[in-house]
């Protein structure tokens, strides 16, 4: 009696889950990471859902793939220590920040001359 309720709950489930589907495509989502000019890091759980376009642009070099094969989905979770090492590894390695590559969109902090403060001012 139980196991038909399982069963009903289940396929009740998944007709909800169909329901969805189409707003759960990410059509383009890989030509879009390819094609933004910055240094890209892609880290993955694994290699079995790569889809065409990134395993051409990996093997381009159009951006920097890690596979932490010791983790689930939410890499950032099962490993924050290690995670947090490879970004900050990606970061310094492409000089990302202040005085490093220039990324489209993101505002950059002015010097404090800029500003008009002398370099004196700002050491509070």
């Amino acid at each position: 009696m139980y196991s038909d309720l399982i069963v009903l709950v289940m396929l009740s489930w998944l007709d909800q889950l169909y329901e969805t589907e189409s707003f759960s495509r990410y059509e383009g989502l890989s030509e879009k990471f390819l094609s933004s000019p910055v240094p890209k890091l892609l880290l993955l759980a694994g290699t079995d859902r790569l889809d065409r376009a990134l395993t051409i642009g990996q093997m381009q070099g159009k951006f920097q793939m890690v596979v932490v094969r010791h983790t689930g989905h939410a890499i950032q979770e099962d490993v924050p220590d290690e995670f947090a090492t490879l970004i900050i590894n990606f970061i310094s390695r492409n000089r990302i920040g202040p005085h490093g590559v220039e990324i489209p969109g993101l505002a950059r902090p002015k010097p404090a001359q800029a500003q008009g403060q002398s370099p004196a001012q700002t050491k509070s």
